[in-house]
């Protein structure tokens, strides 16, 4: 029987960490080439030091050189959609069984759920989140080999990427749900690795829909080149070739920049110029992808250590660093869409894989905002293999093999507190994970038996997290002297409201649909402190806020809110930018202006927010407040 922890792991058949030095500290990476035998030789290098492991690819799993496995017959699983529910961390909507391939990647958006087998029975599948799991229709050229899938999380477009069984042979494909499993467009690369097969990490598809990205190498001229797509015609639009290997590629929103997971170098590309904006040197190659926000602000570098780049407004700086001894945190980071939030899922290859460590940052303030540390026992490597987050880093889903005993879930899902929130307990290690942007639902693939293990098969699951209770409204309050008090609305979605006058003290009353029990409230994101918090048990809470200061936008999250039917965290935003009356995210003359013709006018619901220093009269005072800050803005 599996125990409730916290992580859940996506483990991909196409790449898969495999050793390990004690003084190099060095991680190797060994790929399922195909559906036929092959011998993988793979160097991972950290810093001046390069090591090769060699080990024997076969579609039951993979044999090390130093090590074989335990044979273990996989069981026998027909393929069709099964519906069952756990809990209480998620109810499984639907789970899809296959005998012979394994779910190497998944990919969900606002309806489906795309899914990317490999090896005997190679296809690309797409299920409807809420169907019974059977899919709706399938696609494969070859019928066996390796593949990977991404789509569009704000758009009906995916692009697939398939190799063949003898890795010779690759083709990029563009699909929408209405495909009926026809390509819209087809394209074959003109190059091909039969050590480097197609995998999920190799494509990308940008949240518009606008844009694929894949990368390919050559095993001839030993090149990596990166392939730009339009995502309705299949038209290249610009492709770059470099001796750098390419592992991975992720894009922003719009499709403008891709970043290129270069063996253990951060490429940030310009995939209307053709100009490398940014690169940096990361801490190590292998089991490695690197992650990128939606407005391309924020990214991850992984390896021996777990770096977070940001962009300053003229380049990118570091601006968080973690580091552990004798981990590896390449192969299961993300950020979160919106760049407020980063995790990883560090592990310790010193001790075969069976210890390690999530950690979830707030980027904004560069702080920790807290661990949740596994462990277990076994033959078997706990691997972290995959993580993905909704759009504002509320709900982050970590992937890895798991251990033998199923000491920790193989995909976990964390809030943004780092309490487990969900779980998926997969019969073998999983090798993919993806959530969809409101982090309702979370859907992980696996192989049948674990990946240290020969066998086949593998599975697709879809989870739904449990919903957090809803809010009504959401207001920032201040009292203005004898004029009474008023309140900011603070909308929960699309722009921030904006508060105006000064603090550092404010106050959020957050209004129910019904009476709810509230366990904590913190700040997540931003400056500030909550000192106190209240109404617990009523429909309405009361949060009071210290220490905040100007020109930021800041995050309270009320922790583990239940109204009897939902439990969940509630966070509540708001941007602090003293003397912006016009609420337009800047303090310019239109302020100036809006205060100067309010002065003397008595303190009302339309001109309360030229009270700036809230004393219940509308003066000189608070004109000069307002142009002292003149200039000041919101963060993006």
């Amino acid at each position: 029987m599996k125990k409730k922890y916290t992580i859940q792991s996506v483990v991909r058949n196409v790449r898969i960490l495999t050793g390990l030095l004690s003084v190099g500290a060095l991680i190797f990476l060994a790929l399922f080439a195909a559906a036929n035998p092959s011998t993988r030789s793979e160097a991972v290098r950290s810093a001046e030091v390069t090591r090769r492991v060699f080990m024997r690819v076969t579609p039951q799993g993979i044999i090390q050189s130093t090590q074989i496995s335990n044979s273990k017959t996989p069981p026998a699983v027909p393929r069709i959609g099964q519906r069952r529910v756990l809990g209480p961390l998620g109810n499984t909507l639907w789970q899809y069984n296959d005998q012979s391939a394994i779910a190497d990647g998944v990919s969900i958006d606002a309806n489906n759920v795309w899914g990317a087998w490999t090896l005997s029975g190679a296809r690309l599948t797409i299920h409807a989140i809420t169907g019974n799991g059977t899919p709706a229709w399938s696609f494969s050229t070859f019928g066996s080999g390796n593949s990977g899938v991404a789509a569009a999380k704000g758009g009906d477009r995916s692009g697939f990427m398939e190799s063949n069984a003898a890795g010779n042979d690759f083709r990029q494909h563009g699909f929408r749900s209405s495909s009926n499993g026809t390509p819209d467009w087809s394209f074959p690369y003109p190059v091909s690795d039969p050590n480097l097969p197609a995998s999920s990490r190799k494509v990308a598809t940008s949240r518009d829909g606008s844009t694929i990205a894949a990368v390919v190498s050559d095993s001839i001229t030993q090149n990596s080149t990166l392939y730009i797509f339009d995502a309705s015609t299949g038209t290249v639009i610009r492709t770059w070739t470099d001796s750098l290997r390419m592992d991975g590629v992720a894009l922003t929103d719009n499709g403008s920049k891709a970043l290129v997971t270069q063996d253990n170098r951060a490429t940030l590309f310009d995939t209307s110029s053709g100009n490398i904006v940014f690169s940096v040197t990361g801490s190590g190659a292998g089991n490695i992808f690197y992650p990128i926000s939606g407005d391309g602000s924020v990214f991850a570098v992984g390896g021996f250590n777990f770096d977070v780049y940001a962009f300053n407004g003229t380049t990118y700086v570091q601006v968080i660093h973690l580091t552990r001894a004798n981990f590896w945190f390449g192969g299961a980071s993300t950020v979160s869409h919106d760049g407020s939030t980063v995790g990883t899922f560090g592990a310790n290859y010193a001790n075969g894989w069976l210890s390690g460590e999530v950690d979830l940052f707030d980027v904004p303030s560069h702080n920790l905002l807290g661990s949740y540390p596994v462990s277990g026992t076994g033959m078997y490597q706990g691997t972290p293999i995959g993580a993905a987050s909704n759009d504002n880093g509320t709900v982050m889903a970590f992937a890895s093999w798991g251990t033998q005993f199923h000491d920790w879930p193989e995909v976990m899902v964390f809030n943004r507190s780092v309490q487990l929130i969900g779980q998926i307990d997969f019969p073998g290690s999983a090798f993919s994970v993806d959530v969809t942007t409101n982090g309702q639902y979370v859907v992980g693939g696996a192989k049948a038996v674990h990946a240290n293990q020969f066998g086949s098969g593998g599975r697709i699951e879809l989870i739904q997290l449990q919903t957090s209770p809803t809010v009504q409204t959401a207001v920032s309050r201040k009292t203005h002297g004898g004029a009474g008090t008023f309140d900011i609305p603070l909308p929960l979605t699309g722009n921030v409201g904006v508060e105006c006058r000064i603090g550092p003290t404010y106050q959020m009353i957050i209004n129910f649909a019904t009476n709810v029990t509230v366990q904590s409230a913190s700040v997540t994101s931003g400056t500030g402190t909550v000192s106190s918090f209240s109404g617990s048990g009523t429909p309405t809470i009361t949060v009071n806020l210290s220490g905040v200061t100007d020109q930021q936008r800041i995050t309270m999250t009320l922790h583990g809110v239940n109204d009897g039917t939902h439990m969940g965290d509630v966070p509540i935003s708001m941007g602090v930018l003293i003397g912006d009356t016009t609420e337009d995210g800047i303090v310019n003359a239109g302020d100036v202006a809006q205060t100067k013709s309010q002065v003397g006018m008595p303190v009302s619901s339309s001109n309360f927010r030229e009270d700036v220093n809230m004393n219940g009269t509308i003066s000189s005072t608070d004109v000069a407040l307002v142009k002292s800050d003149v200039g000041h803005a919101l963060p993006p």
